[in-house]
């Protein structure tokens, strides 16, 4: 027997410094782990689940927002009902230093991998 896919959808975030991309993606993560009536999200590595956990805690508790990275960064989520996988989502958070203020040479790397990215994304925000 195997195991049916579920399908996978692609988030881009993008935006300028301080526009609230990385704390959006946070909250939204704190909340719908924590489950909406019978559907919840969680990461696909423990890891990284315990690193969204914590920078929301640390957030909500002193304010702090997380370091500003100028490399983007991948999570890949799955979205269940009752335990029942429904969808993967591969979200990619452009943080607001993203082509800007990076070593020359890596600046057209990043560059690159955002028009990938947005070529191929499902979803942009």
């Amino acid at each position: 027997m195997t195991t049916p896919q579920i399908p996978e959808i692609r988030v881009l975030v993008a935006g300028g410094h301080d526009t609230g991309k990385t704390a959006f993606l946070h909250g939204m993560y704190q909340r719908l782990s924590e489950g909406v009536h019978d559907y919840f999200l969680y990461s696909e590595d423990r890891d990284e689940e315990i690193r969204l956990v914590n920078a929301w805690k640390v957030l909500r508790e002193t304010g702090e927002f997380p370091r500003v990275n100028v490399r983007p960064q991948s999570y890949t989520f799955q979205c269940t009902r009752n335990f029942t996988p429904l969808l993967r989502m591969r979200w990619t958070d452009f943080r607001g230093g993203a082509a800007m203020g990076v070593a020359e040479g890596e600046e057209k790397k990043i560059v690159e991998q955002w028009r990938d990215e947005l070529s191929s994304s499902d979803n942009v925000y």
